[in-house]
């Protein structure tokens, strides 16, 4: 569970955030407005309180942005690890029962053939430089098309972790929503 956006009240550009090795900063003004788009987004995409959304990212700006958004949408959300293999990153996503997959189209093992296994209803949306080379909607790009503003019934949501699996599967972790 992330920490609530406060200072964006109190000064809203006081830097939030800096990405190490990009240098690029994000102001608390900038993560309020970009949290609220992915929460615009969540809940036009039919994603409901409750539901899980799966997550297969690099860390960079739009993971923070999107993990600040799905916290105030309502939501479970599954972080899964870019060094499993595509079964346990399948297993992860069929486990947590996904309604929404976003991932880093820079992650060689995402592939079409990890497409192709994963459940037909699931969502798929894609993050990075070659997103139009995806069959999948750019998650960026859609985001920056919803209002900036705080959705109407902001709800807290929660991360679901996954243990390591040294005895098996890996197993989640669910905390109840607040």
């Amino acid at each position: 569970m992330l920490i609530p956006i406060q200072p964006v009240n109190v000064d809203p550009e006081k830097i939030a955030f800096q990405m190490c090795e990009s240098g690029e900063q994000v102001t608390f003004a900038q993560l309020e407005e970009r949290a609220n788009q992915v929460a615009h987004l969540v809940s036009d995409l039919g994603i409901l309180t409750g539901d899980h959304v799966a997550v297969l990212m690099n860390n960079c700006r739009e993971l923070l942005e999107l993990c600040f958004g799905l916290d105030r949408s309502g939501v479970y959300y599954t972080l899964i690890s870019t060094r499993l293999t595509t079964d346990e990153m399948d297993y992860i996503i069929r486990d947590c029962g996904a309604r929404l997959f976003v991932y880093s189209t820079t992650l060689e093992s995402v592939d079409q053939d990890f497409f192709s296994k994963l459940p037909n209803s699931l969502q798929c949306m894609s993050v990075g430089a070659c997103a139009e080379q995806r069959a999948h909607r750019d998650w960026v790009a859609e985001c920056a098309k919803k209002p900036t503003s705080a959705i109407a019934h902001a709800l807290q949501g929660s991360d679901m972790l996954y243990s390591s699996g040294t005895t098996g599967r890996p197993k989640g972790v669910l905390w109840p929503l607040p």
